[in-house]
Order: structure tokens, then sequence, then C-alpha cells
């Protein structure tokens, strides 16, 4: 009514009567002139327009995605609002705990470069949080503030308060700095409790502050008592029963019994310079096999590198350095050799199994005891010379089939089983590629020799005529029965060897044993005599004066090996290769090109000539 009575005037000076004021008319006009005005100052611009334009959109658009989508039921809605609430809660108490941790741990490490990560994340990304005023934003601010400072009063009641880093000289008479005798402390009792395994308790809560000498000691006294702990374990790996029983050895038998390979293992067999042999009992049936177990440690076979590093089967993969990897590459290769003397019919035992360094073979023996060594065994001369011809047979085989030298062939590797001799340790054969090859075939030939000659054989072949048997190429099947019969013969009228012949016997044993022709100087050189100096003539394939090729066995009559065809070799007469210059080659060529065309054109000739008619008398003319 007041507000009428302000505005009701038509002119501006005139003031309306309370009967005009309440004229319904007049009211109406009043009201209208009221709002043409009030419309003029609400009126909105033109950009005004066209937010409002863009706000109508958004919300019609936000209005057919709301129609779209499936409406929640109420139930759901209300659960979700209450969760959501209650994760907001503790979303907001988690990050109150983090930051009262954190703000512990700066004033506890001062400057400390360590970085401290917690296991607290966030549940929300900061846009689902809540929004806060800067005002409450400055109200916390101070509220933090106020906290910092009663817990900084707090903690300087402790005895060891460590410096919050480095401290400025206005509030301080010095700086502080990590070298400080506080925080360096604090600092070597973390480390000391955190990094190095000593058993000290929770020295870093009960606020116990190590100096550097101290903390220096326990370091040094933790380093060695863990070398000491690791020398002892190796030690305790490494350790041996019976020279080959350690921990992994006994894990490989462990493993041959649970696969049935093998059910029982017995007592031991033989023993070495290099392995030990055992007994054992086969997983099916009641058959005996031999386990040889290389020994690792402590191993008096120190040359071994001399059999394996040459052999080029195996000179790639055996390692120097580790004697746990050579030991399985020297079980290999004897592995490999059995296998090979076996394919030749070469008395030796069967492989059954290899595992690292334990090799299975089969038992050479009667039930459960084990075959004697040669050497053990006491027999007749016969039996000694049937066994010496078995043995140098088995020699040449391996030599010249098997290609292959013992290389330690003696009474001690040979066994005596039903009559006849058994090859064993043959790890240490070689092939004829080794460049020690024939100085181990000649070794071997002086053991032989040696032992028959202990056993009370005197008809055998002295070491030189045992070496040229088993190199010798011309000896065949059909000529070897005869060779050695021949060769025997000598050998039981020989009573002893001569000076001359022990002399040459000396002289063979440590002369050097040429591998190529190129080795030798001047094989055909006959003028100064020097044919006499060549011990090993049987291994050029030459005669045994280097006269020509041989054809026969040397030290042999050939008229006791000669045969119809053997004696047409022999009449031929070896005529060396003449060698022709180029010059003469070429003056060949020219006169057989010569030749050649001379019966070219006498051909030509022949062709032409046909006969021609017969004249009165009969004549017929030639052209």
């Amino acid at each position: 009514f007041v507000l009428l009575l302000d505005m009701a005037s038509v002119d501006g000076d005139h003031k309306l009567s309370f009967k005009e004021l309440m004229d319904e008319e007049l009211a109406k006009k009043i009201q209208q002139g009221y709002e043409e005005e009030m419309a003029l100052y609400t009126e909105p611009s033109q950009e005004e327009k066209d937010f409002l334009l863009a706000l109508e959109l958004s919300q019609a658009s936000f209005a057919e995605e709301v129609k779209q989508e499936e409406p929640i039921p109420a139930a759901e809605s209300d659960q979700l609002s209450e969760d959501y609430l209650i994760a907001l809660q503790l979303q907001d108490a988690l990050n109150e705990e983090e930051r009262i941790h954190l703000h512990q741990l700066r004033q506890n490490n001062g400057i400390s470069t360590v970085q401290v990560t917690t296991g607290y994340e966030p549940l929300f990304e900061d846009s689902a949080l809540p929004t806060r005023d800067e005002s409450d934003e400055d109200e916390d601010y101070d509220d933090y503030e106020e906290y910092d400072r009663e817990y900084a009063s707090l903690q300087s009641n402790k005895v060891w308060n460590k410096p919050n880093g480095r401290v400025s000289a206005s509030d301080h008479k010095e700086i502080i700095t990590k070298h400080d005798s506080a925080i360096c402390g604090a600092h070597n009792t973390e480390i000391l409790e955190t990094q190095i395994g000593i058993e000290c308790g929770n020295m870093v809560d009960d606020n116990v502050s190590l100096s550097n000498p101290v903390f220096n000691e326990l370091n040094q006294h933790a380093a060695k008592a863990e070398t000491r702990r690791i020398r002892r374990h190796g030690k305790e790996d490494r350790e041996t029963r019976e020279s080959v029983m350690d921990s992994q050895t006994r894990l490989l038998l462990y493993k041959m019994l649970n696969s049935n390979l093998i059910k029982e293992i017995g007592g031991i067999v033989s023993s070495g310079k290099e392995a030990n042999v055992y007994r054992a009992t086969a997983g099916e049936g009641d058959a005996m096999y031999a386990v040889k177990i290389y020994k690792t440690t402590l191993n008096e076979f120190k040359n071994r590198e001399e059999y394996i590093k040459d052999d080029y089967r195996f000179r790639y993969r055996f390692n120097k350095q580790s004697s746990r990897k050579f030991i399985k590459v020297w079980a290999e290769k004897e592995m490999e050799n059995l296998k090979r003397l076996q394919k030749y019919g070469v008395p030796c035992p069967e492989v059954i199994n290899l595992r690292k360094n334990v090799l299975v073979m089969s038992f050479i023996g009667t039930g459960t005891t084990a075959a004697p060594q040669l050497r053990h065994v006491s027999l007749s001369i016969s039996k000694l010379e049937e066994l010496y011809l078995q043995l140098i047979k088995i020699m040449r085989i391996m030599f010249q089939e098997a290609k292959l030298v013992h290389g330690d062939l003696s009474e001690y590797n040979l066994l005596y089983h039903k009559g006849r001799l058994w090859i064993i340790d043959v790890a240490q054969a070689v092939e004829h590629e080794h460049p020690n090859c024939l100085t181990f075939l000649r070794r071997d030939c002086e053991n032989i020799s040696k032992y028959f000659t202990r056993a009370g054989l005197h008809s055998i072949m002295t070491t030189r005529e045992l070496f040229n048997y088993v190199t010798d190429i011309n000896i065949t099947y059909e000529n070897e029965d005869i060779y050695l019969n021949t060769l025997m013969e000598r050998c039981a009228n020989r009573t002893e060897l001569s000076p001359e012949e022990a002399q040459e016997e000396k002289v063979f044993l440590e002369s050097y044993i040429p591998r190529h022709l190129d080795h030798i100087p001047d094989p055909f050189d006959e003028k100064e005599g020097k044919t006499g100096e060549v011990y090993h003539q049987v291994l050029t394939g030459l005669n045994e004066d280097l006269s020509g090729v041989a054809v026969t066995p040397l030290s042999i009559d050939p008229a006791c090996l000669s045969t119809p065809e053997q004696e047409e070799e022999s009449e031929k007469v070896w005529v060396e290769k003449l060698v022709v210059t180029k010059a003469e080659q070429r003056a060949k060529r020219k006169q057989a090109k010569k030749l050649a065309k001379e019966e070219k054109q006498s051909q030509i000739l022949s062709e032409t000539t046909f006969s021609g008619p017969q004249d009165e008398l009969g004549n017929t003319e030639t052209i």
C-alpha cells in the first residue's frame, strides 16, 4: 500500500486521493506501468540470450540421455548414495592418517634423502572428492600449523631430538647437517636394523644412537659372520665319503633307485685313481650291474687333459675350470669308447646308463663275485701264450678297425673271466688323429711285453715287433695266422736278444715317432746309409730298406706269404714318377695335333678313290 502511495501519481506532483487509490482500473494501470518500467531494466543482453539458449539445449540433450538410461530402483539409489558417503568419510580418514604419518616422518628423519612410501592409496580421483572453499582451506592450514607447533613442543621433551634437516643460522647459533652426531647415529641404527643381518632388537623405536666407530665394528662383524656361514655351507656340500659320495652324487643314485634302474647298491668292487666301482642289482630281474662313480675332488689322476684336449670329439666340450663338468665329459668319453669297442667285437662291459659322473655298466663276474684283474691270476705257460695271442689280436682290432688306442693298457686294466681277457677303463683311449696316439700305443706294447715277461713267458715279441704287428696295414685276415705262426716260431727259437738287437730296442723306445712323411727328412736317401735310422718304416707303407711300396708285412720272408697274385705284383718294378715340364707338355700336344691332322688327310684321300668303267680288255680304270 505504501508502494502504491509513492508511485501512484499522474503528473508527479499531484497526490492521489483514497478513493482513487481504491479504484481497480487505476490499480491495473499503475501495475502495467510498473511492469513496463521494470522490463526496461531486466531485459537480457544478446550474450545473455545466447547463454540461456545454450543452457536450454544442453538441458534438453541431458534429458534425452536420462530417458535412454534405465532408471535405478529407489532402494538401490538410496544404498549407493549411503555407500558413497561412507566411502568419502573413509577416504577423508585415510588422508588424515597419511598426513599425520608423513608429518611425523618429516619431524623424525630431518633432511634424510631416503624416500618414504606408504600403503595409502586414494580411493577416488580428486574430481570425485567434494571441493572446499578457500576460507575452509585457510582454516585447516591454520589448524595444521597449530598442531605442528604442539607436536614440536612434545618432541622437544625427548632425550634425543633429531634436528629437522639443515637449520638456518638465524634460529640457531650453528648450522646442523647430516654429519651431526644425533642424525648420523639414528641413520646408523636404521641401517643396522634394516640392511645388516644382526639380531639386535628394535633399536629404532628405543631411540638408540650408534656412533660411526661402533657401527663400523658391527658391520665388519656381520660381514665376517656371513663369510664364515657361506664357507661352512660350501664345505658341507663338497664333503665326500669314500672319495666319491658327495651330496650331488647321492642325489643321482636316489634318482636311479626311484626310476627302478637299480634296486640295490652293494659295496665297492674296486677303487682306482679316477673312480670307484660298486656292485648293484638291476631294477628288473636278478642281473648285476657295475656302477662306476668318478671322483670329483682330491683326484689322483692329474694328467687327464692330455687325453681329451686333442680328441676332436670332446676338445670343445670339456671345461678345465670346472672339475665337475670336466668329469662329466670324461665319463661320456668312456661311454663312447665302450660302445665302439663293443661294436667291433672287443670283449668289454656293456653300457647301461650314464648320468653326469655315474656310469652304469654290465657286471663282469660270477654271481656277486667280480672277475679278478689279470695281475691277480696265476696261470700256466700254455694259458699265458693263449692269452698273449688273444690280447695282441685285440690290440690290432682296436687300432685297425675301431681306430682307438687304449693309452693305459696293462695288467691292471685287464679282467680274466671265463678263460678270456676283458678290456676295462677305456676313458683315456684316443683316436688316430690324436698327436700322441702312436706314443701311447708304443707304451701299451711295452707294458704288455714287460708283464708277460715277468709272468714267465719269454717266447714273445719285442716291443718293436709288437708295434709293427699292430700298425702294419699289409697284414690281412688271410695271412695273419701265417704271420703270427712265423713270428712266434722266430721268438721261440730266440733265447735272448743280441747286444745289437737290445740296443735297437732301446733306441726304438726312445726315438721320435713321425706322424707324416714330412716329418722324415729324406726317407729315400740311401747314399749315406741313413735308412737304418728310421725305426717306424711300417707306418710309411714302404719296404724295410725304403726301396719301394711294401706289399707284404715287414720282418717276414715274402716267400712264406707269397701267392700267385703277389708274385706277379712283386715282379713289377717300382718306378719313380717323372716330372714333365710345361715346355715338354706343349711340345707333346703339338706333335699329337700334327699326327692327328695327317691321319685325317690320309682318311680323306682314301674316301675319294673309286673304280671307273671297264675297257675292252676288262681292266678297270681307277680314278
